[in-house]
């Protein structure tokens, strides 16, 4: 007899870690939106959610570390893309001691699976350069000016292609997905680049966890 478990998303009674009303609002919130942008170093902006929609399912895998919860937005995905075979992914990485304290990069386990949904490569084309989390209390001045200093190009060799997707777990002010796409853009020159987030804001995000420490 299967005992009862506690939904992680509602604190209701379940038979698994999320109940099927989560799941199933889960799969109403994830609805991507792609976006053309002009006078931007990237061709598109596809995001899946806005923040408060899916802000605590965001928490429970970000934060709790609950990765499984990933592939339940993953399977909610429907991008209405043409996914050329000459398509790679790659992602913008969190600083060391976000990814030492964790044990893992939120960011790239989304674009991992996100990839392999796709049936498309993943490349670790960027580096962060800090060892801290940042940005978090900046405004959009402020981050742009970090952001020119946190990423660089790392050497890898890549096949021919025609689009970069460029993942990245949150967009808030645009500045450090501005700065990677401008970094991929010089070194790419010809190629279309789109940059895809989990969830979009208009507004500066406080994450209470991140706030307590």
């Amino acid at each position: 007899m299967l005992r009862k478990k506690i939904c992680l998303v509602c604190s209701q009674p379940s038979f698994e870690s999320y109940c099927l009303d989560c799941l199933a609002n889960l799969h109403d919130i994830v609805v991507p939106e792609i976006r053309e942008v002009d006078n931007s170093t990237f061709d598109f902006l596809l995001y899946t959610s806005k923040y408060k929609k899916i802000k605590k399912y965001f928490e429970l895998m970000k934060f709790d570390g609950k990765l499984d919860l990933i592939q339940h937005v993953i399977h909610c995905l429907n991008f209405k893309l043409n996914l050329s075979k000459k398509s790679i992914m790659t992602y913008i990485p969190s600083t060391y001691k976000n990814r030492l304290q964790k044990g893992y990069d939120f960011s790239e386990e989304v674009a991992k699976q996100v990839a392999e949904r796709f049936e498309i490569p993943l490349y670790e084309l960027l580096q962060n350069k800090l060892i801290l989390k940042e940005s978090k209390n900046l405004d959009k001045h402020e981050r742009a000016k970090l952001a020119k200093q946190k990423l660089k190009f790392v050497e890898t060799q890549i096949p021919d292609i025609d689009i970069i997707y460029v993942f990245d777990d949150v967009i808030t002010t645009g500045s450090t997905m501005q700065k990677a796409c401008q970094i991929l853009r010089d070194k790419f020159p010809d190629v279309s680049i789109v940059a895809i987030c989990l969830a979009k804001t208009n507004a500066q995000i406080c994450y209470e966890k991140e706030c307590e420490s």
